[in-house]
C-alpha cells in the first residue's frame, strides 16, 4: 500500500480525523514470511493467529483463507472467528476463564479446547457425560520451569497431582480425544526458547507418549527497523534465527502482529496422544520432514502446531 499526503487527504475528507487503514496485502505478506521461514526447516509448520493481538475480521478471515487456525481467549472472540466462517475445528481456545455453557456448544461442536486448571476439568467431565456420543477435543497447558525468572499463574504444574488427574482423565475417557500438550511463556529473547523445548521433550520422554500436536505457546519478535532495535538492550532475532535448529529445538510458537511492522507477532503448536518409545528423536527428525524408525509398537503421530500462533503437522503413519 502506498500512502501519500494526498491519499490522507482524500481519507480524511471522507472519513474524518479518525479511521484505520488496514494494509491486507502487507499482513498476507507477513503471514507468509513468517510461516515460509519455518516450513524451509520443518515442513509440517503451520500458524495459529491469535486472535487478542487483533480481530478485525478482515485479518481474520485472511488467516482462514491462508490455511492458519484461530487461537482466541474469550468467548466474544470465538464468536468473531465463527462469524469470520472459521470451522471449529480450526479454532484453539486457551485461557483459563470460559463460560461453561458456551465452551459446553463449542466443544460438541467440534472445537479444540486447551484446559488451563483443575476447576475447568470438572466442567469439562460433566459436559463429556452429557454428550457421549461425541467427540471432546481437548489439549493440556502446561507449566515448567524454562529459567526465565518468573513463576506462571497459567496451566497445570508437570509435577503436580492435578496433572496427574487430568493426564489420567484424557486418556482414559472413551469419548475425549487429547490433541495436545500446551506451554506459553512471556519472553521473546532467543536464549529462552531452547528450555521451552527442552522441558516439552523431557515431558513427553517422562510420560513415552507423543500426543497428536504440541503447542508450545507465543512470544517471539517481529521485525523492526534498525531505529526501533536500538532501543532494546540486546540482540533482536530474525525468523531464521528463531526457526534454526542451531539456536534451539525445532518445537516452536510464536506471537508476532502480522499487522504491525513494529513490535510483536501471534502464534502455536500441536501433536494426537499415542503411547510411543524414544520419543524426542523421532520428534525432532519428523519436524525437520525426516522421520524415523521407532519402536514397531509405536504409532506415528499426525500433527505438531504452534500459536499466533505457529503450527505443524507431523506426516501421515508410514
Amino acid at each position: 500500500m502506498k500512502i501519500d499526503k494526498k491519499i490522507i487527504t482524500n481519507l480524511r475528507e471522507e472519513y474524518g480525523d479518525a479511521f484505520y487503514l488496514l494494509d491486507s496485502e502487507q499482513f498476507q505478506k507477513n503471514f507468509i514470511e513468517l510461516r515460509d521461514t519455518f516450513r524451509s526447516i520443518y515442513p509440517n509448520f503451520n500458524i495459529a493467529y491469535s486472535y487478542k493481538t487483533n480481530y478485525t475480521p478482515k485479518f481474520c478471515k485472511l488467516v482462514d483463507k491462508m490455511g492458519g487456525y484461530a487461537e482466541v481467549v474469550s468467548e466474544m472472540e470465538m464468536e468473531i472467528a465463527l462469524r469470520c466462517g472459521v470451522k471449529h475445528n480450526r479454532i484453539i481456545w486457551n485461557g483459563p476463564i470460559k463460560n461453561s455453557q458456551k465452551l459446553e456448544e463449542f466443544l460438541v461442536a467440534g472445537g479444540i479446547d486447551n484446559v488451563d486448571c483443575i476447576e475447568e476439568l470438572d466442567i469439562i467431565k460433566g459436559i463429556a457425560k452429557r454428550h457421549p456420543s461425541n467427540t471432546i477435543n481437548l489439549g493440556i497447558r502446561c507449566n515448567y520451569e524454562v529459567g526465565d525468572g518468573v513463576v506462571s499463574r497459567f496451566g497445570f504444574d508437570v509435577d503436580s497431582d492435578d496433572f496427574k488427574k487430568i493426564l489420567d482423565y484424557v486418556q482414559d475417557t472413551t469419548n475425549v480425544h487429547f490433541y495436545n500438550f500446551q506451554c506459553h511463556f512471556a519472553k521473546r529473547q532467543i536464549e529462552y526458547w531452547p528450555a521451552r523445548a527442552k522441558g516439552m521433550v523431557e515431558l513427553i520422554d517422562r510420560l513415552g507418549i507423543i500426543p497428536e500436536r504440541i503447542d508450545i505457546g507465543g512470544g517471539l519478535f517481529g521485525k523492526m527497523d534498525d531505529s526501533l532495535k536500538a532501543q532494546f538492550s540486546g540482540e533482536i532475532p530474525n525468523y531464521q534465527q528463531y526457526a534454526s535448529p542451531c539456536f534451539h529445538s525445532p518445537f516452536i510458537s510464536v506471537s508476532i502482529a502480522l499487522a504491525s511492522s513494529a513490535g510483536s507477532s501471534p502464534t502455536n503448536s500441536l501433536v494426537p496422544i499415542r503411547q510411543v518409545s524414544g520419543c524426542s528423536a523421532y520428534v525432532f527428525s519428523v519436524m525437520q520432514g525426516m522421520p524415523r524408525k521407532v519402536a514397531s509398537s509405536a504409532t506415528l503421530p499426525e500433527s505438531v502446531m504452534i500459536p499466533f500462533a505457529l503450527l505443524m503437522r507431523y506426516p501421515k503413519k508410514r
